[in-house]
């Protein structure tokens, strides 16, 4: 996602884009782990770089 979509976003829907990044993550790990499933790697890097802009966004909105 571009920073620019990120930012015209309110400060509640970067905090829900967030948590469900983190819930996302943890079932794309899960399924890889445990259930050996075939994962695009590139798809953990997007999500965990989306995550930081977002909560980058909140931090400069909070200051």
């Amino acid at each position: 996602m571009k920073m620019k979509d990120i930012r015209s976003k309110t400060s509640e829907e970067l905090k829900e884009m967030i948590a469900s990044n983190r819930v996302e993550l943890l079932t794309i790990r899960s399924s890889y782990r445990v259930q050996a499933q075939a994962v695009k790697p590139h798809i953990f890097k997007e999500k965990r770089k989306d995550n930081a802009r977002a909560m980058t966004i909140l931090s400069e909105r909070e200051r």
